[in-house]
């Protein structure tokens, strides 16, 4: 992904060939607590570390819709965000 130019926003890396396939579920709630989050202003899909509860999950919005991940363990989640961001998952 190509960042827009000025663009101070945590981006994606492109991921790779053998990147683990994230499943992703029609979205349950319309409100939690975003932690962090991607670049909102680049194309592609938009991406936010979000909590509920004791629950954290990742929030993906395209123009296909906006789907969500089971949830988990803080540290699970962020492990997944991570492996996200490094293009390691899709």
């Amino acid at each position: 992904m190509v960042a827009a130019v000025n663009c101070v926003s945590p981006h994606l890396l492109s991921a790779r060939d053998d990147a683990e396939e994230i499943a992703w579920f029609a979205v349950t709630v319309d409100s939690a607590r975003v932690i962090e989050h991607s670049c909102s202003f680049c194309p592609g899909p938009g991406y936010e570390l979000c909590v509920l509860g004791a629950r954290w999950f990742i929030r993906r919005t395209s123009r296909k819709g906006t789907h969500e991940t089971m949830r988990w363990r803080e540290r699970t989640t962020r492990r997944l965000w991570a492996e996200l961001f490094a293009g390691v998952a899709r």
